[in-house]
Parts: structure tokens; sequence; C-alpha cells
């Protein structure tokens, strides 16, 4: 079974982090740049890590050139 998550994503931060707030957004600060799909790459990263997920397991089912974003798990 999958679930939706939402995701407002920073790139170009100083420091990687990702955190699930209190309004039930993950925020994600990512180092790298918007270019080429990097950033997003970095996001289902950091995204699997926090989750104790496979990366496989999440596909960004839209705002994939935008700062918020849903993200499929499962």
């Amino acid at each position: 079974m999958s679930r939706l998550i939402e995701v407002k994503v920073t790139s170009n931060a100083r420091e990687r982090s990702c955190a699930l707030g209190a309004d039930g957004i993950w925020r994600v600060r990512t180092t790298k740049p918007r270019d080429a799909g990097k950033a997003n790459e970095d996001v289902i990263d950091q995204l699997a890590e926090a989750l104790g997920v496979a990366k496989s397991l999440l596909t960004i089912v839209s705002g994939a050139t935008a700062s918020r974003k849903r993200v499929r798990v499962g």
C-alpha cells in the first residue's frame, strides 16, 4: 500500500537536513543545485534514509521542478 507525503525543498542550502515539520510536511534542505535533477536525487536519498525505506520505493509524482513536491512511498 502506498501513501503520498508532502515535501518542501530548499536547494543550494549550506547543510543537508531532512525533518518532519509539525504541520506534517517534510522539510528537506539539499546542498545540490536544481540543475539536471541533482537536487531531486538528493531529496530522494535523504527521504529514503529518514523513512528507512529503499530509494526505489520513492517516486516524485508532482512538483519535479518546483520546491513543493508530492512523493509516493511504496
